[in-house]
């Protein structure tokens, strides 16, 4: 099962003819990419390499990522941006529900 955004466990892992088109693409894409709108964070899932071959690997066929590899990176480094940006501003710890302990 493929999905839209995201890391699933049981993905294909990519042969390494794809992983080394990855590779050579990675840090070009990074630099170029456009993160839209404002809940985009350039974060340490952003920044990790092997969390954006997870994504992409997740989200489409080998086949399918070398028809166009830069568009399955660029849209893998917008997710892994916006779980950044979750993870930092938005994500309920539940710390803000504690009760606060009385020293009485």
């Amino acid at each position: 099962m493929k999905i839209i955004g995201g890391v699933v466990a049981n993905r294909q892992t990519f042969s390494d003819k794809s992983q080394s088109v990855f590779d050579i693409a990675i840090d070009h894409r990074r630099n170029v990419v456009i993160l839209v709108g404002t809940d985009t964070l350039r974060g340490r899932r952003f920044k990790d390499d092997a969390n954006i071959l997870m994504r992409v690997e997740s989200a489409c066929s080998e086949i399918e990522f070398m028809a166009c590899p830069g568009l399955w990176i660029d849209a893998a480094l917008l997710d892994a941006a916006r779980a950044d940006w979750w993870y930092e501003r938005d994500k309920d710890y539940g710390n803000e529900s504690e009760a606060e302990v009385d020293d009485e």
